[in-house]
């Protein structure tokens, strides 16, 4: 093989550049046709070159000495080329890419004539610009958020809240005395105000000592602010409701009642009227968008006078034999049956008590019911993250508080859950059952029947 081409396009690489040829194709009538002239001979023979004083009469000597170099280069290697050490003053033309969300801009550089080319001037990718869009929460059904970046719209979906999925927006909270920050300073330091202030929002509270979730009793059911008059503007409302109702129970009133109970004086009977209000007022123009959540209560002492952490024992039942964990789960069964979401407080607030030694009751503060500083705080950063959905978070390891016991061990086992401090999902465990405790009665026998 004669390596023409490799001669040419070493040639090429010359100060010449592209004059070989005269129209792309056939050679120029004196360069082009002395160089390959030289390359055959070079190939056939093997002669050397550099004394042959023959050359056209159009051809000056560095060209002459361009076209024996670059020939005896392919002769030597036919399958490369070799830049010539005639060089020549690059012509460069600049071309600027810019840079895009995910790769760097540049600019290159490449000469007009022999085609080398370099790279300079990187600037940094401009990252992505996301516009969040959130779908909020309907009943059950979670929401979610949308982020497109508005550059290059590459997009992805969260299953949680963005944080300021609520700016602006509107929470109304029903409920009783704490809600009415007893204890506190109202507007200041309650868990309505933090909790409104933490998602950038406006409030109305609705709360009122003494009232209850029930009816029919001693007290007055707080239902009475659950109608759309009060809740006008509202897009969030929270129902904190039944501490009175389990602590106040008397013979005849706030009884548990069961799952299929209408009696309102029950608490599942009671929760069922919430929820069918609820309902009717999910039916209006003017509530159709707003977010209903049940808030659980928190552990509690016996009385308002006693703060002594043996009187939280949440193993101690009313007078009609249910304990403050069966009225919260009883507020869930029922809530479910109506696609109302429940935020479970007591057992994302932080709060525990697992005997007298296993607590953390001192940083409630509080009168035993009614929570302090401390307590208030507590709730609205844990009804934050739920509203936000954190609890469907995975970009975390989960970190478990102390186990709290929800169900304590008799004649069946019994159960305590953990809650990770950081998005409030909970793991749950069994605690063994501690026997039945067999109390004897002595029937004594008759003339006809035995004993």
């Amino acid at each position: 093989i004669i390596p023409s081409g490799t001669a040419l396009q070493n040639s090429r690489t010359s100060e010449l550049g592209d004059t070989d040829t005269r129209d792309g194709y056939h050679m120029s009538y004196g360069y082009g046709r002395y160089l390959t002239g030289l390359m055959v001979i070079k190939a056939i023979t093997g002669l050397s070159i550099d004394g042959i004083t023959y050359a056209p009469s159009s051809l000056d000597e560095r060209q002459v000495a361009i076209a024996i170099e670059s020939v005896n280069n392919a002769y030597t290697t036919p399958l490369a080329v070799t830049a010539s050490k005639y060089g020549h003053s690059h012509t460069y033309a600049s071309v600027v890419t810019a840079p895009t969300c995910t790769e760097q801009g540049y600019t290159t550089h490449t000469c007009t004539v022999c085609g080398d080319s370099y790279v300079d001037s990187y600037v940094d990718a401009l990252g992505h610009s996301y516009e969040a869009t959130v779908t909020y929460p309907v009943g059950l059904t979670k929401g979610y958020t949308d982020y497109t970046c508005t550059s290059c719209a590459e997009a992805y979906r969260t299953a949680w809240l963005d944080p300021s999925a609520y700016e602006g927006k509107a929470i109304a909270c029903i409920g009783d005395s704490v809600t009415a920050a007893y204890g506190v300073t109202k507007d200041q330091t309650d868990y309505v105000y933090l909790l409104a202030k933490q998602l950038g929002m406006d409030y109305i509270r609705l709360g009122d000592s003494g009232t209850t979730l029930c009816t029919d009793g001693s007290r007055t059911c707080n239902i009475r602010r659950l109608t759309e008059n009060n809740l006008q503007g509202a897009d969030i409302v929270t129902i904190a409701m039944g501490i009175n109702d389990f602590c106040a129970a008397a013979e005849g009133y706030y009884e548990l009642g069961d799952i299929n109970s209408t009696d309102t004086s029950t608490i599942y009977g009671a929760a069922r009227m919430w929820c069918g209000r609820i309902a009717e007022l999910r039916k209006t123009d003017s509530l159709s968008h707003t977010q209903f959540y049940f808030v659980t209560l928190v552990i509690t002492s016996w009385n308002n006078s006693v703060t002594s952490a043996r009187d939280w024992d949440q193993s101690k039942e009313n007078i009609h034999g249910y304990t403050l964990r069966d009225l919260c789960n009883a507020i869930i069964e029922v809530a479910a049956l109506y696609d109302v979401p429940v935020i479970d407080l007591n057992l994302i607030s932080g709060l525990y008590y697992n005997s007298a030694d296993d607590n953390n009751i001192d940083v409630f503060g509080g009168d035993g019911v009614h929570p302090g500083v401390n307590g208030h705080a507590m709730m609205a950063a844990a009804l934050a993250n739920a509203l936000l959905q954190n609890d469907l978070r995975d970009d975390h390891t989960h970190t478990y508080g102390s186990w709290i016991t929800t169900k304590y061990p008799g004649c069946e086992e019994g159960e305590e859950k953990h809650v990770c401090s950081i998005c409030t999902a909970t793991e749950s465990r069994a605690l063994d059952a501690t026997g039945h405790s067999y109390h004897s009665v002595v029937t004594d026998p008759t003339c006809t029947e035995q004993g």
